[in-house]
């Protein structure tokens, strides 16, 4: 992981908030909780795109009968 020190202007009453949503401590903590929340919930939206876009393999009779096969 690479990081980088920078300066930034923030809403502290956000900061507040977002703390005591995420149950962080300090300012860093709480900005890298809220930016991981972020990517992840991208991720699980992309994923839930992806498994409401159609049955995908589950589609394929074939290859299901070959999965279940003793």
């Amino acid at each position: 992981m690479v990081v980088h020190k920078t300066a930034v202007v923030v809403d502290d009453e956000l900061v507040a908030a977002a703390r005591a949503v995420l149950g962080t401590k300090g300012l860093r903590d709480t900005m890298e909780a809220a930016l991981r929340a972020v990517v992840d919930g991208d991720r699980r939206r992309r994923h839930v795109e992806r498994l409401s876009a159609g049955p995908g393999d589950l589609g394929d009779a074939g290859l299901m009968a070959r999965a279940w096969r003793d």
